[in-house]
């Protein structure tokens, strides 16, 4: 009996007390989820509504397969779609929320999520930036960076030039957009390729006749988190016929440079690289470009053997 009263009363009783309070609490979350709910899609609405205020409500649109957008949504009035896209800054991640016209400009951008050192890369949420994006088309052209920002402000116009590629998707437009070109087609265009095994390669092919391109990889920037792939073309007479940027984690706007015509073209006709000079900001990922196309260059006098032997 003493048992009876002084154990398994006591757990009956606390047992019942759990399942009240747990009933009591589910009963509360599904009373106030439906009104947490609303309130966060109202907050929502007024923030897409602001890029965005001819809107007279909003539809979210399926995304799937657009890199870097994180949600789409399609006035309701047909007046526009408002995009939230993701790029690369100096601190990670910086989200940026795109109010596009249905005439194919821009009505307002707004900064969202990011870790941007504040008072510099945090200063692209700042009207005296955003406001030069309005009534812009896709070319963005009259965008400048910010002076002392420049990953961060590269980093947001790339945001809203993803907005503008997902934006021509859904509402089945041309935007004027060029889709950028693979390393591949930049050296050897409308070349077939054959892959051949090459040894100290990454991957190396045969363009016809027009010689071979080797793919190496090189350390750039040291907190990179992978060595950058460089591609190197090589012509019949052992000479660079081009360069350029494969996959790679480098800074943008900064160590990417190497990947753009005003770097790579210093590497055309060469088959050494002496005086080749380094992008001004990047030394690290010019060093590291410069290492990859010179191991490219070593692997050259096998080529021939390897052709032969194909």
């Amino acid at each position: 009996m003493n048992f009876v009263k002084e154990s398994v009363i006591p757990a009956v009783v606390l047992t019942a007390i759990c399942v009240v309070i747990s009933a009591a609490l589910a009963l509360t979350y599904n009373t106030t989820k439906p009104i947490i709910d609303l309130a966060a899609q109202r907050e929502a609405d007024a923030a897409r509504a602001e890029v965005l205020s001819t809107a007279d409500g909003f539809e979210k649109v399926d995304t799937s397969g657009m890199e870097g957008v994180v949600e789409a949504y399609k006035a309701t009035n047909g007046a526009g779609y408002v995009f939230t896209t993701s790029a690369k800054g100096y601190g990670g991640p910086l989200n940026v929320m795109t109010g596009i016209k249905s005439d194919g400009t821009i009505e307002k951008v707004k900064l969202m999520d990011n870790s941007e050192t504040p008072g510099l890369g945090s200063r692209t949420g700042e009207e005296e930036y955003t406001s030069q994006y309005a009534n812009k088309d896709a070319s963005l052209d009259g965008v400048t960076a910010i002076s002392g920002a420049t990953i961060s402000s590269t980093a947001f116009k790339q945001a809203v030039t993803t907005a503008f590629q997902a934006f021509g998707q859904l509402a089945g437009v041309d935007v004027g957009i060029e889709e950028p070109k693979s390393p591949e087609e930049q050296i050897f265009p409308e070349t077939e390729l054959t892959e051949i095994t090459l040894e100290g390669a990454v991957r190396a092919y045969q363009a016809e006749d027009k010689g071979w391109l080797i793919v190496t990889k090189a350390q750039g920037y040291s907190d990179a988190d992978h060595p950058m792939e460089v591609y190197t073309g090589i012509g019949p007479d052992g000479k660079i016929v081009g360069v350029a940027l494969g996959a790679n984690d480098e800074t943008a706007g900064v160590g990417t440079q190497v990947g753009e015509e005003a770097y790579t073209s210093q590497y055309v006709g060469r088959d050494n690289l002496d005086g080749i000079t380094a992008v001004s900001g990047a030394t690290e990922s010019s060093n590291g470009f410069k290492k990859a196309v010179q191991a490219a260059l070593d692997l050259v006098p096998a080529l021939q053997t390897v052709s032969e032997g194909a």
